[in-house]
């Protein structure tokens, strides 16, 4: 697998690419996903709890604003999910391990449909961001609570396996340029 980690702990596989900016904090977002412990759908130990198809479920997706702490999956917000759907794109789909800090931590939740998430749990999430809607338009209030209740900042990291890859070879120099090496700095290098 290709999984990435961030700094905070976020665990995420890129399975398709989008396009386009990523979403403003309080856009509008279509999205489809499955939530489950234990692992991702098919592995040995996982357990749904909550998805955006099926029995009374919206046909297109699931609608949402992004990076404000929307209660409507499980009925608490997932910090892991704003932090997620902030750096996703317009047709991006990624499988995104939530470590339990940046999601129900030590308290867990019963949910509001009746499936229980224990405490310490991580989330498996797969999510598809279908489309952004338009860029948000808030009023003071809005603006103020987005203020006083800032997203935690999540730079991303480098894979493990991606660090190993060969830098590109160096470009040769034209004849007239090729004097002393220079070194990254600027100054004159040794000559070799």
């Amino acid at each position: 697998s290709n999984f990435q980690t961030t700094e905070l702990g976020l665990r995420y596989e890129e399975l398709r690419a989008g396009s386009g900016p990523p979403p403003q904090r309080g856009q509008s977002v279509l999205l489809q996903y499955t939530l489950s412990i234990g692992g991702f759908p098919g592995e040995d130990e996982w357990v749904k709890i909550d998805g955006s198809k099926g029995f009374m479920k919206p046909p297109g997706g699931y609608g949402c604003y992004a990076g404000v702490g929307d209660r409507g999956i499980m009925g608490a917000p997932i910090v892991g999910l704003d932090l997620m759907l902030m750096d996703m794109q317009a047709g991006s789909a990624r499988r995104v391990v939530i470590p339990p800090s940046l999601a129900f931590g030590e308290r867990g939740i019963g949910g509001i449909t009746g499936s229980k998430i224990p405490p310490n749990s991580p989330l498996y999430m797969e999510i598809e961001l279908l489309e952004l809607g338009d860029e948000p338009v808030m009023d003071p209030a809005q603006e103020e609570f987005l203020r006083v209740n800032p997203l935690p900042v999540d730079r991303r990291v480098v894979p493990a396996q991606a660090a190993a890859v060969e830098a590109p070879a160096p470009v040769a120099a034209a004849p007239e340029a090729a004097s002393a090496p220079v070194s990254s700095e600027g100054a004159e290098a040794e000559p070799l």
